[in-house]
């Protein structure tokens, strides 16, 4: 045996153990396993892929089709939940002091995440104290830098 066919071999096996790995996990494991929706969907990104790029923009149509199989709330991705209920509107977007969420703060890289989180609370609860509004962009502008 070469090393070419070596390499290949072990890396469609080392392809098809994490295919299964990110299957188990996401479909068994998640938090939103609960919550249903096509299992390709919940699997991977290439159902969205499918309908957003090769049949160009169909996927919002294609997720009014799931709400009609799968009720009001399914899982459109394997990071993603479609709400079509109107009702439940306002337990989704709190609105004023109820509750403060960080939004999106998985994408946010670990070292900003640490470095920037104590400058915008302390330029927040400073926020009384500063005088001018350059003062205060100056505060974020710090944190950009991460």
């Amino acid at each position: 045996m070469n090393i070419p066919t070596v390499f290949l071999g072990a890396s469609g096996v080392s392809f098809i153990f994490y295919s299964l790995y990110l299957f188990v996990l996401r479909v068994y494991l998640s938090p939103l396993r609960q919550i249903p929706g096509p299992k390709l969907a919940i699997w991977s990104f290439w159902y969205e892929f499918y309908y957003d790029v090769v049949l160009q923009g169909r996927y919002t149509w294609k997720i009014a089709e799931l709400h009609k199989q799968y009720g009001p709330i399914i899982r459109i991705n394997p990071y993603e939940v479609h709400i079509s209920d109107p009702d439940f509107y306002d337990e989704v977007y709190v609105r004023g002091a109820k509750r403060k969420t960080e939004q999106w703060s998985w994408t946010v890289s670990p070292l900003t995440y640490l470095c920037c989180s104590s400058v915008v609370t302390q330029s927040l609860s400073l926020r009384d104290k500063l005088q001018t509004h350059e003062d205060l962009r100056l505060a974020y502008e710090t944190c950009r830098l991460f």
